[in-house]
């Protein structure tokens, strides 16, 4: 293994990234940056990355210490995050990100595979969920000001759900979806896949499959409830129009994911 390993978190929306990496970050050998990549030019991006490579600090990363501040305002997700930036090196470094984040794919493709990067490539197996999720985010943001159920009194309760808002969305996460496989696939460097889904039915055994894949004892992590699930699993509890909208996709590829 490298003196430093460097992962990426490669990510669809909706599918438990921030979950994930406030467990990682519990982990005495791996920091985990959150979407630090987003808004930046090429050029930032190859600096971040190479700086990272290099084991930079946190301060030298970002000059305008945007990764501090982040972490720090959404702390406790990210547990000793700033201690750990600031007096330890950790084995392994990484970030998380989605493809439409990354401003330049052939320069972050080329940086990924000259350093070997590993690939966590994170999604969900259930586009119906994904779409339903991400409408019930929107109706978070509105409220809350943030994507995520951050106390269990800021669940919304199930939803009514409009047609053509469901089917654009659908589709639109499919797409992206797909892209971000495609990208990942064609980046010649280890690559992990793993699904919203199986983390909620075992954790201990999905984070046992990425410390494997980092080549890193387990530890004990805390699996709080940092972030609370604000999608009820049965879909027909989630969605108040459930026959109407489950109706209209009978006889699509789509149909079989009202069911599960």
């Amino acid at each position: 293994m490298p003196k430093r390993g460097i992962f990426m978190i490669v990510f669809a929306a909706r599918s438990g990234s921030t979950f994930l990496i406030s467990i990682l970050n519990q982990h005495d050998n791996i920091m985990c940056y959150p979407e630090v990549l987003q808004h930046k030019t090429p050029d930032q991006q190859k600096i971040f990355l190479e700086g990272m490579v290099r084991g930079d600090k946190v301060e030298k990363l970002d000059g305008r210490r945007r990764v501090w501040r982040t972490c720090r305002n959404r702390a406790p997700m990210f547990p000793l995050f700033e201690l750990k930036s600031l007096f330890h090196r950790p084995d392994w470094i990484g970030l998380k990100t989605q493809l439409g984040q990354i401003s330049d794919r052939a320069q972050f493709r080329a940086i990924a595979e000259e350093n070997q990067f590993r690939i966590i490539q994170l999604s969900r197996r259930n586009p119906v969920a994904t779409a339903v999720s991400a409408l019930n985010a929107h109706r978070l943001k509105e409220k809350f000001s943030h994507h995520n159920a951050k106390a269990a009194t800021e669940r919304l309760g199930a939803l009514h759900i409009d047609r053509e808002d469901f089917d654009l969305m659908l589709r639109k996460r499919e797409m992206q979806k797909s892209r971000m496989g495609e990208f990942v696939s064609s980046i010649n460097t280890p690559v992990h896949r793993c699904y919203y889904e199986d983390m909620l039915e075992d954790r201990g055994q999905f984070m046992g499959g990425i410390f494997d894949f980092l080549d890193i004892p387990m530890e004990q992590v805390e699996y709080k409830d940092i972030i609370f699930k604000n999608t009820p699993k049965r879909l027909d509890e989630a969605i108040l129009n459930f026959d109407e909208i489950r109706d209209a996709y009978k006889g699509t590829e789509f149909e079989k994911y009202f069911a599960s």
